[in-house]
Protein backbone atom coordinates (compact mmCIF):
# COMPACT_ATOMS: atom_id res chain seq x y z
CA UNK A 1 0.00 0.00 0.00
CA UNK A 2 1.37 3.86 -1.06
CA UNK A 3 0.79 6.91 0.49
CA UNK A 4 -0.74 7.84 -3.16
CA UNK A 5 -3.72 5.15 -3.31
CA UNK A 6 -6.81 7.17 -3.24
CA UNK A 7 -9.15 7.14 -0.67
CA UNK A 8 -12.10 4.94 -1.90
CA UNK A 9 -14.83 5.71 0.50
CA UNK A 10 -17.92 7.22 -0.53
CA UNK A 11 -17.30 9.59 2.63
CA UNK A 12 -20.72 11.95 1.56
CA UNK A 13 -22.66 8.27 2.21
CA UNK A 14 -20.36 7.54 5.50
CA UNK A 15 -21.09 10.88 7.05
CA UNK A 16 -24.85 9.97 6.56
CA UNK A 17 -24.73 6.57 7.92
CA UNK A 18 -23.26 7.84 10.80
CA UNK A 19 -25.62 10.90 11.15
CA UNK A 20 -28.36 8.55 11.07
CA UNK A 21 -26.63 6.36 14.15
CA UNK A 22 -26.48 9.34 16.35
CA UNK A 23 -29.42 11.59 15.53
CA UNK A 24 -31.78 12.22 16.88
CA UNK A 25 -30.29 9.85 19.95
CA UNK A 26 -27.09 8.59 20.70
CA UNK A 27 -27.51 7.57 24.33
CA UNK A 28 -28.96 4.37 23.01
CA UNK A 29 -26.26 3.22 20.51
CA UNK A 30 -24.89 0.59 23.04
CA UNK A 31 -28.43 -0.84 23.47
CA UNK A 32 -29.11 -1.19 19.91
CA UNK A 33 -28.42 -4.41 17.90
CA UNK A 34 -29.45 -2.38 14.75
CA UNK A 35 -27.02 0.52 15.42
CA UNK A 36 -24.43 -1.41 16.56
CA UNK A 37 -24.35 -2.98 13.36
CA UNK A 38 -24.29 -0.26 12.14
CA UNK A 39 -21.56 1.10 13.96
CA UNK A 40 -19.61 -2.06 13.17
CA UNK A 41 -19.32 -1.18 9.54
CA UNK A 42 -19.15 2.12 9.98
CA UNK A 43 -15.62 1.41 11.90
CA UNK A 44 -14.66 -1.72 9.73
CA UNK A 45 -15.01 1.04 6.51
CA UNK A 46 -12.54 3.73 8.59
CA UNK A 47 -10.26 0.88 10.26
CA UNK A 48 -9.63 -0.06 6.50
CA UNK A 49 -8.06 3.32 5.44
CA UNK A 50 -6.66 4.10 8.97
CA UNK A 51 -2.81 2.36 7.66
CA UNK A 52 -2.92 4.87 4.85
CA UNK A 53 -4.19 7.69 6.37
CA UNK A 54 -1.16 6.94 9.36
CA UNK A 55 1.28 6.09 6.70
CA UNK A 56 0.76 9.42 5.16
CA UNK A 57 0.49 11.31 7.96
CA UNK A 58 4.20 9.50 8.95
CA UNK A 59 5.12 11.07 5.70
CA UNK A 60 4.43 14.28 5.82
CA UNK A 61 6.16 14.50 9.93
CA UNK A 62 8.74 13.32 8.14
CA UNK A 63 8.87 16.06 5.64
CA UNK A 64 8.67 18.58 8.74
CA UNK A 65 4.48 19.03 8.73
CA UNK A 66 3.13 19.16 12.23
CA UNK A 67 0.23 16.69 12.41
CA UNK A 68 -2.04 18.27 15.31
CA UNK A 69 -2.13 15.65 18.25
CA UNK A 70 0.28 13.37 16.77
CA UNK A 71 4.12 12.99 17.53
CA UNK A 72 6.87 11.71 15.08
CA UNK A 73 8.61 8.36 16.91
CA UNK A 74 12.06 7.07 16.14
CA UNK A 75 12.79 4.11 17.39
CA UNK A 76 16.05 1.82 16.78
CA UNK A 77 15.46 -1.33 15.90
CA UNK A 78 16.22 -4.58 18.24
CA UNK A 79 19.27 -6.30 18.41
CA UNK A 80 19.30 -10.25 18.11
CA UNK A 81 21.14 -13.36 17.40
CA UNK A 82 20.12 -15.44 14.44
CA UNK A 83 18.47 -19.18 15.50
CA UNK A 84 21.76 -20.94 13.71
CA UNK A 85 24.37 -19.27 16.54
CA UNK A 86 22.19 -21.01 19.10
CA UNK A 87 22.45 -24.21 17.10
CA UNK A 88 26.04 -23.51 17.18
CA UNK A 89 25.83 -22.92 21.55
CA UNK A 90 23.83 -26.40 21.53
CA UNK A 91 26.56 -28.03 19.26
CA UNK A 92 29.85 -26.40 21.20
CA UNK A 93 28.23 -26.97 24.95
CA UNK A 94 29.74 -29.19 27.09
CA UNK A 95 27.67 -32.90 28.00
CA UNK A 96 27.47 -32.04 31.26
CA UNK A 97 26.28 -28.24 30.82
CA UNK A 98 23.64 -29.94 27.81
CA UNK A 99 20.76 -30.52 30.52
CA UNK A 100 21.03 -26.06 31.44
CA UNK A 101 21.25 -25.20 28.27
CA UNK A 102 18.26 -27.09 26.61
CA UNK A 103 16.27 -25.55 30.02
CA UNK A 104 17.54 -22.34 29.47
CA UNK A 105 16.02 -22.52 25.78
CA UNK A 106 12.52 -24.15 26.48
CA UNK A 107 12.11 -21.98 29.66
CA UNK A 108 12.82 -19.01 26.98
CA UNK A 109 10.55 -20.30 24.47
CA UNK A 110 7.77 -20.99 26.51
CA UNK A 111 4.65 -23.12 25.66
CA UNK A 112 4.64 -24.13 21.99
CA UNK A 113 1.57 -25.22 19.81
CA UNK A 114 0.82 -29.13 19.70
CA UNK A 115 2.06 -28.88 16.58
CA UNK A 116 5.52 -27.78 17.18
CA UNK A 117 5.75 -29.95 20.15
CA UNK A 118 4.80 -33.22 17.69
CA UNK A 119 7.99 -31.41 15.33
CA UNK A 120 10.10 -31.27 18.38
CA UNK A 121 9.43 -34.74 19.98
CA UNK A 122 9.47 -36.16 16.59
CA UNK A 123 12.65 -34.96 15.52
CA UNK A 124 14.28 -36.42 19.03
CA UNK A 125 13.07 -39.75 18.00
CA UNK A 126 10.84 -40.48 21.09
CA UNK A 127 7.39 -40.70 22.12
CA UNK A 128 5.35 -38.05 23.41
CA UNK A 129 4.14 -37.63 26.85
CA UNK A 130 0.67 -38.86 27.51
CA UNK A 131 -2.02 -35.38 28.11
CA UNK A 132 0.91 -33.13 26.92
CA UNK A 133 -1.42 -31.38 25.00
CA UNK A 134 -3.57 -28.42 26.86
CA UNK A 135 -6.79 -27.00 25.36
CA UNK A 136 -7.02 -23.39 25.00
CA UNK A 137 -10.40 -21.43 26.25
CA UNK A 138 -12.69 -20.67 23.12
CA UNK A 139 -12.71 -17.35 21.23
CA UNK A 140 -15.85 -15.48 20.45
CA UNK A 141 -15.85 -12.89 17.85
CA UNK A 142 -18.02 -11.43 15.19
CA UNK A 143 -17.11 -11.45 12.00
CA UNK A 144 -19.31 -9.35 8.90
CA UNK A 145 -21.25 -11.49 7.02
CA UNK A 146 -21.19 -10.85 3.15
CA UNK A 147 -22.74 -7.76 1.15
CA UNK A 148 -24.71 -8.63 -1.86
CA UNK A 149 -23.50 -5.65 -3.91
Amino acid sequence: MTNEAPLEIDWPELIHQLLELVIPRSDDIMESSVKLGSLLTIGMQLAEIEPLVRERAATLALQKHEIPGWTLVHREGNRYVEAQQLIEICLQCPVSNLEKVLRTLVLQQGNVSERRYQELYDSAGVRPLKDSAKQTGATVFLRRNPTNN
